[in-house]
């Protein structure tokens, strides 16, 4: 009865053995801490701003509700909200809701596949590929990450019922479609591109683009009401980034592209901290030789429109994390973007799928078990914040930021010579982050060396004079020093910059007397 019970319900099935693969992979990571990598600022140092009754800044505020942040990210801030009341500030249970949202997005994906008829058992077997992929790591295991996975969550649900409407016109899907667009909007600006996602879809469909105008005028007119609200939440911020900066961010990070497409077969050496793009042009030519193989194999059998399609639906959703000046290169952004890779893989493999059940069907379920592998032990880096940054630095010893931290948890143990090479080798890397010299500033007064503490404070002043902590530490130093006058006005400007730019904050006690 169980047995005939799932036969008929192939969905509920899928569910369950996705379910159960995806929290053999994950599960571990409820057990986890915070890393202290955005999450120590989006979260813990939040913790009196992430309340109900503040929902109104939750929704109006920039992601790190700071001056200078770029990023509105209302609905995940939402749903740390939302984590915040359920769990108070237990890791596990953010680490719970990312593996949930990770599942949902996954699952939608297969729905996404069976809507566009593909081959039930290959639709499965490449979602379980996506599902397992050794790229989308950090949108799961780290929590900030599952910006990327709620995004795709929306935006294929959003497509779903739009796919669903364009098919039987029902009022019903017409309502999520335009539901779960409103809220890929406000997940990330990404989501902008997907009106271009359904027009294309129209297109290789041979529907009737006028039959559609009235959708096409919902969409341009909640994205202007986006762009509106995105305009009033950024008005009391420096202007926007220049037309040319993005331009040329653009034309630097098209590397990046060829980058992303090998990852989609050859995922190695995905560093946690990326900060430069590493390039394996033999892994990509490979990948490139693959789909033309695969695309000549069938080539009677596919629908070239689809092909296009499903090819800008990777470019187009791709594109925007080009666009972001100083990229740090985070290849789970992939998250998205992979799914219309996946849509093509399955246009153009599925002739030869069903000439080669077997074999394919084998081969498919052991590349997921390599990748299952790799992404098992990739999770373990994201443990806790000591491990997270000791395997950032491994993986990316170039990067400042990694240096940095690493130097932070020396301090810490007391190791203070081997903190400072640490710290000096992070500002060689990166000698505009008035950060770095704050922090061995910091280094330099646990060590009693207040001459050189002073010169990095007044160093790094030079690079930022808006960073509020270079005159909280400037107050303490001068205050130990006996100099009152000049350790009261450190104090009174520290409260200044505090203000404008830790609106929610209360701001660290300084006693000058």
């Amino acid at each position: 009865m169980l047995q005939n019970f799932f036969e008929k319900n192939l969905n509920i099935k899928v569910f369950f053995i996705l379910a159960a693969v995806v929290f053999s992979l994950y599960g571990k990571t409820i057990f986890y801490n915070f890393v202290y990598f955005d999450d120590d600022v989006l979260i813990l140092d939040k913790q009196n701003y992430l309340k109900a009754a503040n929902i109104k800044n939750i929704v109006t505020d920039t992601v790190f509700a700071r001056e200078n942040d770029k990023y509105y990210r209302p609905v995940l801030n939402l749903s740390f909200l939302c984590d915040k009341i359920v769990y108070n500030v237990k890791p596990y249970g953010y680490h719970l809701t990312n593996v949930l949202i990770h599942l949902s997005a996954v699952f939608s994906i297969f729905l996404m596949f069976s809507l566009l008829k593909y081959d039930k058992i290959l639709s499965f077997l490449f979602t379980l590929l996506f599902a397992v992929h050794p790229a989308l790591v950090k949108a799961v295991a780290w929590i900030p990450g599952r910006n990327d996975s709620l995004l795709a969550l929306f935006c294929v649900l959003s497509f779903y019922f739009f796919v669903k409407y364009c098919n039987n016109n029902g009022r019903d899907n017409l309502f999520f479609h335009i539901l779960f667009f409103i809220l890929s909007l406000f997940t990330k600006e990404t989501a902008v591109v997907s009106v271009f996602i359904y027009i294309f879809y129209l297109i290789a469909e041979k529907y009737k683009i006028k039959q559609y105008l009235n959708i096409i005028y919902v969409w341009l007119g909640l994205i202007t009401v986006f762009f509106v609200i995105r305009h009033f939440i950024f008005s009391y911020q420096p202007a926007d980034t220049p037309i040319d900066i993005l331009f040329n961010s653009a034309l630097t990070n098209i590397p990046v592209l060829i980058r992303y497409t090998q990852l989609i077969i050859f995922p190695t050496d995905i560093s946690i901290l990326a900060s430069k793009i590493d390039i394996n042009y033999f892994h990509f030519l490979y990948t490139v030789i693959l789909f033309i193989l695969l695309f000549f194999t069938a080539k009677n059998k596919i629908r070239l429109r689809f092909v296009i399609f499903y090819s800008l639906w990777f470019l187009l959703y791709i594109i925007p994390s080009c666009l972001v000046p100083n990229n740090n290169y985070d290849v789970h952004r992939i998250y998205l973007p992979m799914a219309g890779i996946f849509l093509l893989l399955s246009e153009i493999s599925e002739d030869f799928y069903k000439k080669n059940t077997k074999m394919i069907s084998i081969f498919l379920i052991v590349i997921s078990s390599i990748f299952f592998l790799i992404s098992f032990y990739q999770t373990d880096k994201f443990k806790n914040k000591q491990i997270f940054w000791v395997n950032a630095l491994i993986d990316n010893p170039e990067s400042d930021v990694a240096n940095a931290n690493v130097a932070g948890l020396l301090s810490d143990s007391y190791r203070y010579k081997d903190a400072e090479k640490k710290y000096l080798k992070a500002i060689s890397l990166n000698p505009k982050e008035s950060k770095h010299y704050v922090n061995l500033a910091v280094l330099y007064i646990h060590m009693n060396n207040i001459k050189a503490a002073e010169t990095y404070l007044l160093k790094a002043l030079n690079l930022n004079a808006y960073n509020e902590m270079i005159y909280y530490n400037l107050a303490q130093m001068y205050k130990h020093e006996g100099k009152k006058e000049a350790a009261i006005a450190m104090k009174n400007k520290y409260l200044e910059i505090f203000k404008t730019q830790n609106r929610y904050d209360k701001p660290l006690e300084i006693k000058t007397e």
